[in-house]
């Protein structure tokens, strides 16, 4: 056994151990991987739900909060009387500025332009006449912005009821502003759209919404419909690009202010930022702790499909957001205003299936929804009511990489017992290949002695019944030759009858032939104990034969039962034992072909004994029979010598000799026909030994298979 030829029978049991061991455990492994894959999906979901359900109550109470503000601060005293004061005071600006001469005014409007100037180069996409289109008409509006916008210093020209109306206010309107994180409020006369008030001072103040520079705006149309409204109603007007406030998306309450229960007499107006919206969806900048993970984010959209909340990627790491969104949907317009405000409200937008769904009243909780950046999240979408006749979704994310991740401890442990378990596995199974290695081997070397035995006795047994066959041969051309000799006896006895009457003169030439005839009979008598002598050495042989043969017939019984243990054992290695098995069948045929021969044989055998048996029957007969010849040779001899005394008597002696002499022949003859029988089955013996010697060949030829596989 060479050392890679036991390698492979290593090899394969190892590698059945291994497919026999790690079958069970890579199954229960990915079943419990599938479980663990299905507990996270659903942790996720419900970790999902949880947010969005606490950031859709959220935003829903600070716009209700918003909306309560709103209402309670139309009735509020303060607001009513500045409204009242300061709406007078814009009404008598223009008329207590009517002293200002021209250059004053051209001075005033000089600096203003450049405050203007300023505006435009600050706002982002401005266009290049930006400064006309936003310049205020009215001289009183120019004179107002000259002195309130930024905290300008006094100019000298205000001096009336407007300034006194707004010192009495403006504290505690600023101070309501600061508390409740909005951006700007405004006081709007409701007959000729003027912004009498605004606590930010932005170059909308002092201008008309409904005929000034800023009448197509969004504010402008919310103005409108507030006045031509339900006096107890609010407008909302959402997220969009503000020029007063340089470019950036502002979103605006409206209600009337009202004296009385019916009596409009202003419009107030709440700039919403969206700096306190973006609070309620960063946690604080708690993501982890809200259970937003490394890449959870929550933010909100309208119906156009447009962010009206700040993503968190932006806020934690703008110039890699602003790098990741470069993309063909995203225009260089786009990036550039969401670079410069630092905000994606109103700038970017979204739009997938599943947003349209949740835009639609359907909240859904989706995986591997591919998101405004391209990459594949988890989304869970709610609806807000932000208004009573607007809503926005709020989406709630997690990238499914940082998802997939947390698979990751469960997957180092699998690999690890999997590892592990190769090697116990291998181990065992190298463990079993050197323990059943050896007693295998054993049982071939029993089963190659057991062959090499079997064929040193076919060939011994080759050799016997060549031998018996040419003895048979002989025996049969010395039984022709007695027959010859019979014939020629009856001939010369029929001879001396018919010569009977010339016995005298011939009873010399008589007692020379009788003479030659008991020599003759007493060679015949030696020849056919010679034939009973070689006949009982055949039954001997024969009955070795036989032996050999029983011995055969066990031999090929226990091959046979090998020959099954082997396919049992095939079977139970499976795949790799097929061509063991196969060997195996081919042993338990060969074997069981061996046991036909054998019993094949064994039958010959018995024939033969049989044969022989009635051979040495009558060559004891013949034996019998050439005494009597030889007692009527010496007869004949005396009745020779009595001839001249008894001529005739001879001739009945002669018919008597002649007699004797046929049945001489007949009995030859039957002896010659038995030693035929024996030949032809010696002849056969002989050729089921080729068989069963090729049998053995055969036989050898497979235990060299046997262990050129082990």
């Amino acid at each position: 056994m060479t050392i890679t030829t036991r390698f492979n029978l290593y090899v394969r049991l190892i590698g059945l151990f291994l497919v026999l061991g790690l079958t069970p455990f890579l199954l229960v492994g990915f079943y419990s991987w599938h479980n663990q894959q299905q507990l996270l999906e659903q942790q996720v979901q419900e970790r999902l739900s949880l947010i969005r359900a606490s950031r859709v109550a959220a935003v829903n109470d600070y716009f209700n909060d918003l909306q309560s503000r709103l209402m309670l601060l139309r009735q509020n005293s303060v607001v009513i009387a500045a409204m009242k004061e300061l709406r007078t005071g814009f009404a008598l600006a223009d008329k207590e500025l009517g002293r200002l001469s021209a250059e004053q005014l051209a001075v005033m409007d000089q600096r203003l332009r450049q405050r203007y100037l300023q505006q435009q180069q600050r706002t982002i996409q401005a266009p290049d006449n930006a400064v006309t289109l936003w310049w205020p008409p009215d001289r009183s509006s120019r004179v107002l912005q000259d002195y309130y916008l930024d905290g300008a210093s006094d100019n000298g020209l205000i001096n009336n009821s407007y300034r006194a109306a707004h010192d009495k206010y403006h504290g505690q309107l600023k101070e309501y502003l600061r508390q409740s994180g909005l951006h700007d409020l405004l006081l709007v006369e409701p007959e000729s759209g003027y912004v009498v008030y605004s606590t930010a001072k932005e170059i909308d103040f002092g201008t008309s919404l409904l005929h000034g520079p800023f009448r197509q705006s969004h504010l402008a149309q919310a103005v409108r419909h507030t006045i031509k409204g339900d006096p107890n109603r609010s407008q909302f007007a959402d997220f969009n690009r503000y020029a007063p406030s340089f470019n950036q998306p502002a979103a605006f309450l409206s209600i009337p202010v009202l004296e009385g229960r019916d009596h409009v007499i202003g419009i107030l107006v709440l700039q919403i930022a969206s700096t306190r919206i973006n609070e309620l969806m960063r946690s604080d900048g708690a993501w982890q702790a809200s259970g937003f993970g490394q890449s959870g984010d929550s933010f909100l959209l309208g119906s156009d499909f447009k962010f009206r909340s700040d993503p968190r990627p932006l806020v934690e790491n703008p110039e890699s957001f602003l790098a990741e969104l470069k993309s063909p949907a995203i225009t260089h317009e786009q990036l550039a205003a969401i670079h410069h405000y630092r905000t994606a409200v109103g700038l970017l937008s979204f739009n997938s299936p599943q947003v349209q769904d949740g835009l639609a009243g359907i909240n859904t909780i989706s995986s591997a929804v591919i998101d405004y950046r391209q990459r594949p999240v988890w989304m869970a979408s709610g609806l807000v009511q932000v208004h009573p006749d607007r809503h926005w979704l709020l989406l709630v994310t997690m990238d499914q990489q940082e998802i997939h991740a947390a698979m990751a401890p469960f997957h180092r442990v699998f690999w690890s017992m999997a590892i592990i378990g190769i090697l116990l596995v291998s181990s065992a199974g190298w463990l079993f290949a050197r323990s059943v290695h050896k007693p295998l081997q054993q049982s071939i070397a029993l089963l190659s002695a057991a062959a090499t035995q079997m064929s040193s006795s076919s060939i011994e047994q080759e050799r016997v019944m060549s031998q018996q066959l040419s003895a048979v041969t002989e025996i049969m051309a010395t039984l022709q030759q007695l027959l010859a000799s019979a014939k020629r006896s009856t001939e010369q006895a029929m001879a001396a009858a018919q010569s009977s009457h010339q016995a005298d003169e011939l009873s010399h030439q008589g007692i020379l032939q009788v003479n030659h005839l008991s020599q003759a009979m007493s060679d015949t008598r030696n020849k056919v104990a010679a034939i009973a002598e070689r006949i009982l050495q055949l039954s001997g042989q024969s009955e070795q034969i036989h032996t050999i043969t029983r011995s055969m017939t066990d031999f090929a019984n226990e091959t046979r039962m090998l020959s099954m243990n082997a396919a049992v054992e095939a079977v139970h290695a499976g795949e790799h034992g097929k061509g063991f098995a196969m060997l195996s069948i081919e042993t338990r045929k060969l074997a069981e072909e061996s046991k036909r021969s054998a019993k094949e044989i064994a039958l010959l055998v018995q024939a033969i004994q049989q044969a022989m048996n009635d051979t040495v029957m009558v060559t004891d007969d013949g034996s019998k029979t050439v005494a009597i010849s030889v007692d009527l040779a010496d007869n004949t001899l005396q009745l020779l010598q009595e001839i001249v005394t008894a001529v005739g008597r001879g001739a009945d002696n002669s018919h008597q000799i002649h007699l004797a002499i046929q049945q001489q022949e007949s009995a030859v003859r039957q002896v010659v026909e038995a030693v035929q029988v024996i030949h032809a089955a010696s002849r056969e013996g002989a050729l089921g030994m080729s068989q069963i010697k090729t049998g053995i060949t055969s036989l050898n030829a497979i235990i060299t298979r046997l262990r050129e596989h082990i």
